[in-house]
């Protein structure tokens, strides 16, 4: 909410958040940054990603509160909300302990209580809407909140650790059609989007399993009131045996009417 509909609307504010146990107040890092759109997101799906990861150390047990933010749409001039989200990654386990999920809105939190060790938090955004308004780069403002007092650290973007992260978390939810054996294809939603990943079966039936190559085309084109992190709804890899790989992320073109994903695959061994 803007200044001016607060002071339209209310004449007293008060704050009552006592998330923690500790009758400690809560320490706060903010931190301004942009999405950067990655060099061949286009090609190969790679989500938008922060212009920088933030690293933390925990002696101890905490609760975490961590928010991202996006300008809001009604000061003048503001561009249409992207997806956007944040997670909190664990280095020694290598697994995602906490994920806002997507949401195409102003703002979105997640709160988690965390045992001592490493943690990357990666803001993150499919893309999709970014190429559809041509934007290269997207400010976004993010919060972390805790109840222990703890450094964090700006480091370098890693891609491979974001795609790595949002892999980890479609494993463990995804949907699985399996088509001849063959090839089979995860879907995962993660609020309004839809991320599509192909994987391509070893052989098992011989006792040394060839390494085939298949070209794989996965079209969304039936899809309505969709667009894609590729910049089309039709994308095409060549995939070797074994081998996962994310074709789309979807999200809805225009978010305030009703959309249907859908896609259709085909391949051939080459």
């Amino acid at each position: 909410m803007c200044l001016a509909d607060f002071l339209r609307y209310f004449d007293s504010l008060s704050v009552c958040y006592h998330y923690t146990p500790r009758a400690t107040a809560w320490h706060e890092l903010r931190f301004q940054s942009q999405f950067v759109l990655s060099k061949g997101g286009a090609q190969t799906a790679t989500p938008a990603f922060g212009s920088s990861f933030y690293h933390f150390t925990l002696s101890s047990d905490a609760t975490v509160f961590l928010s991202i933010h996006q300008a809001d749409t009604r000061v003048a001039g503001t561009a249409p909300y992207i997806d956007i989200g944040a997670l909190i990654y664990c280095e020694e386990e290598k697994k995602v302990v906490c994920d806002t999920q997507f949401v195409l809105e102003r703002s979105v939190s997640q709160s988690v209580v965390l045992p001592p060790g490493q943690y990357v938090v990666i803001p993150y955004t499919s893309g999709a809407k970014m190429l559809a308004m041509k934007s290269c780069q997207r400010p976004f403002a993010l919060a972390i909140h805790s109840d222990v007092a703890m450094e964090v650290r700006a480091l370098p973007v890693d891609p491979p650790l974001l795609h790595a992260a949002l892999l980890d978390i479609g494993r463990s939810t995804a949907n699985e059609k399996s088509f001849n054996d063959v090839v089979s294809v995860y879907s995962h939603w993660s609020g309004p989007v839809l991320t599509y990943a192909v994987h391509v079966a070893t052989n098992t039936t011989s006792t040394s399993p060839d390494k085939r190559n298949f070209e794989i085309t996965l079209d969304c084109g039936k899809s309505e009131n969709a667009i894609s992190s590729v910049g089309n709804l039709k994308a095409t890899h060549v995939l070797s045996s074994g081998e996962l790989a994310v074709f789309h992320r979807l999200c809805p073109a225009d978010d305030s009417k009703g959309y249907t994903f859908k896609y259709g695959i085909a391949w051939r061994s080459l």
